[in-house]
């Protein structure tokens, strides 16, 4: 679902204030499922609609006969199987970074839920691997 730039505004600022990290992913959760799927950077997305009707998401769907009319059907477990691997985490969170210096660069005065491609959720990630390892000690 897309949410207007105030609410996420809004939401992260009133995280930031009561110190609780979030993770977010811009223009939409999928450009985190594209960095799965990619051995460079993707291009900067205005929308969700723009990014799940792009040739790379879409040739990604095609390519493990995926369903490609809905983003509801994207949580799909076939989908979840192809892009959860070590492998494919590791380059993901290497783009991830990657993507987002170089919008630092770019813009430093911007927020992350202003920019057109987005995500910190290998940080997400990296705090649960983080928390199961303590856990399990």
């Amino acid at each position: 679902m897309e949410r207007s730039k105030a609410s996420i505004r809004r939401a992260y600022e009133l995280a930031g204030a009561n110190g609780i990290r979030i993770a977010i992913s811009c223009v939409c959760f999928e450009v985190w499922l594209l960095l799965h799927m990619k051995n460079s950077k993707p291009r900067p997305f205005s929308s969700a609609s723009e990014l799940l009707k792009s040739s790379d998401f879409r040739g990604f769907l095609t390519k493990y006969k995926l369903p490609t009319n809905t983003k509801s059907k994207m949580a799909s477990m076939s989908l979840m199987k192809e892009l959860v691997t070590l492998e494919r985490v590791k380059q993901a969170k290497k783009l991830a970074k990657q993507m987002n210096r170089d919008w630092k660069q770019i813009d430093p005065e911007k927020k992350p839920y202003e920019l057109d491609s987005y995500t910190n959720v290998h940080e997400l990630i990296d705090d649960i691997d983080c928390m199961l390892k303590i856990n399990s000690q």
